[in-house]
């Protein structure tokens, strides 16, 4: 039985992975290290003075202390590519009005290659796609793939599967978000040729600012870490437009990587929509124009709030998405 460590217990809450099981295996041999640690220093700082910590505690009752770890590597996922080209071809009906009903019309999931996760049957790939609950977590959490979902895949240059987020459509009470491998990929950073990027926290809301003719990359949520932050700095862009969401997680997020950015001396501003919570919502869904997006300050008090003396991780865990 392996014996968890409080530092991997507390990653594989967030990620459902653990950083033993699925991170270390893809780091990149020629990282330059000397670098990622100024990256990991300074965002480290900037979080302490913007970010809410959360310390959660749940009791070893809720935990499968029996269960061993999902341990794979980046040949895993490379295998999935045919897979996943397959699952873009069969979405099922009621995966399709999801995305519709969301503005995403079948020219948008050709293009992005958005594939049906009710067409994904096979147990192991379900678990290298990040589709099932970690079994550390088994005894309180369900897969919720039987509702369906979305899997928004990410190919590198020769076409091969890298990495893959999934949103599941089922009701709340099930393991709704995923990453295949959490902390390590950008989307959509391979292909941008510009040296001023925009940086959305959705995935939705990067397709949305590219289909506006805008050179758009996320990692799919809030969290940015710092080999993800480091292939940003490493691509030396001259600006960086930071859209962020009207909440306060977004917020925090688009203050610290403004923050951040600046500290490495590349241009950055914040912008919103005056009219919608993202830019998916803004774009994709509302029909709305550049003429109701602003750029803003964020300040302090936009984003402090009162800490709760609880925290409900399961709930989170469960209602979080993209």
């Amino acid at each position: 039985m392996k014996k968890w460590r409080t530092d991997e217990l507390a990653f594989i809450l967030y990620n459902n992975r653990s950083v033993d099981g699925v991170v270390k295996n893809f780091i990149q041999e020629d990282t330059n290290w000397e670098l990622l640690d100024d990256v990991e220093s300074k965002i480290e700082w900037l979080q302490q003075i913007y970010q809410e910590d959360k310390y959660i505690e749940v009791e070893n009752k809720y935990l499968n202390q029996n269960a061993d770890d999902i341990v794979y590597n980046a040949t895993d996922i490379d295998l999935l590519t045919d897979l996943i080209l397959e699952a873009n071809l069969n979405i099922s009906d009621l995966e399709r009005a999801w995305l519709n009903n969301r503005g995403i019309n079948d020219e948008l999931i050709a293009k992005w290659k958005l594939a049906g996760l009710s067409y994904i049957k096979d147990q192991k790939a379900l678990e290298v796609l990040n589709c099932t609950v970690h079994p550390l977590l088994s005894d309180v959490l369900e897969d919720g793939i039987e509702g369906g979902g979305i899997l928004i895949p990410l190919f590198n240059r020769e076409g091969r599967l890298v990495n893959c987020a999934i949103r599941k459509i089922s009701d709340i009470g099930k393991l709704k978000y995923g990453l295949a491998c959490p902390d390590i990929s950008v989307w959509n950073l391979d292909c941008v040729k510009s040296n001023e990027l925009f940086i959305t926290e959705g995935l939705f809301d990067m397709m949305a600012l590219i289909q506006e003719g805008k050179e758009a990359i996320s990692v799919s949520s809030a969290m940015w870490s710092g080999p993800q932050l480091l292939k940003v700095i490493e691509y030396l862009p001259k600006k960086i437009t930071i859209w962020a969401d009207n909440d306060k997680a977004g917020l925090r997020c688009a203050k610290v990587l403004q923050r951040f950015f600046r500290m490495y001396g590349i241009e950055a501003i914040t912008i919103h929509s005056k009219l919608a919570k993202d830019a998916s919502e803004h774009f994709t869904e509302r029909g709305l124009s550049w003429g109701d997006v602003e750029e803003f300050d964020i300040t302090k008090d936009m984003i402090d709030s009162e800490l709760e003396s609880t925290f409900d991780f399961f709930k989170y865990i469960k209602e979080r998405k993209f």
